[in-house]
């Protein structure tokens, strides 16, 4: 079980999905959200609990993956049908984009890099903006998710 509350949680738990192994995840998010379960989700969690979800939840979804069952609630899954999957090769981020994404997943704001940048607060989040569709994505979790699952945050020399 793993809470999603932060941008390292959310790099954590792609971690621990990419690891392969048979452990039966289960994200619990600060609120229950079908956008912040769906993303859950595509980053490798099972299930997805809310934490404000009554006692017998939890024993819920611990039965059902005793069964080798996932269980997500109806808005998450509305989500995960309505939005476009994170299947498609994005296409590759330059190497100053890397460095903005790298920056980000650190735990820098958007304020603090449009300084290091050069630009303005409003300059550097549209840019932001015009990365994440570039590489398939709506938002900067799925942004850093993205970029965690294709190997784009440990700088390897192809940039």
């Amino acid at each position: 079980m793993i809470t999603l509350a932060a941008g390292p949680d959310w790099l954590l738990l792609s971690d621990i999905a990419g690891i392969g192994s048979d452990a039966f995840i289960v994200a619990l998010l600060p609120e229950q959200d079908g956008v912040l379960g769906s993303q859950a989700v595509r980053a490798g969690a099972h299930s997805v609990l809310g934490r404000d979800a009554p006692p017998g939840g939890l024993q819920r979804i611990i039965q059902a993956a005793a069964a080798g069952l996932a269980q997500l609630p109806v808005n998450v899954v509305r989500e995960l049908r309505v939005t476009p999957a994170l299947t498609a090769s994005p296409q590759r981020p330059t190497a100053r984009q890397l460095s903005w994404l790298r920056a980000l997943a650190a735990g820098g704001t958007v304020a603090r890099l449009a300084e290091l940048e050069g630009y303005s607060e409003r300059a550097m989040y549209r840019m932001l903006q015009r990365l994440y569709a570039q590489i398939g994505v709506k938002t900067r979790t799925e942004a850093l998710i993205r970029a965690q699952t294709l190997g784009w945050l440990v700088a390897d020399g192809r940039e």
